[in-house]
């Protein structure tokens, strides 16, 4: 971009040291082709930067519901975990007041065996 900058003024700079009508017209139409195409690269240049800008921030959304996603599943897992764990230790409870039960039955009969 600079060095088209530098292209024009150098352009208008002679133009307009030469005098010259004819000479004048030309460097003017060349003057403003040149800056039509560094206007068209730049404008261009814009639009690839939206258009990227736009894929990213669709990326963007994506990337943030998966994570939302995954996130409420891993809340689930964890719920379900805790249930497990709650269930295990119920059981773990109701088994040892059973075999409690048994112990005390087995002792119960050892002594009116023995007696």
């Amino acid at each position: 971009m600079d060095g088209d900058l530098t292209r024009i003024h150098v352009c208008v700079t002679k133009a307009y040291k030469l005098e010259e009508p004819a000479y004048v017209i030309d460097m003017s139409v060349s003057v403003r082709k040149a800056f039509e195409d560094l206007e068209f690269r730049q404008l261009e240049e814009e639009a690839g930067w939206l258009a990227g800008r736009e894929e990213l921030q669709r990326e963007l959304a994506d990337v943030a519901v998966r994570v939302e996603t995954r996130s409420l599943r891993l809340r689930e897992l964890e719920q379900q975990r805790l249930q497990a764990a709650q269930s295990a230790q119920e059981e773990s409870c109701a088994m040892e007041r059973q075999l409690l039960g048994y112990l005390r039955r087995l002792e119960e009969v050892r002594l009116t065996m023995c007696t």
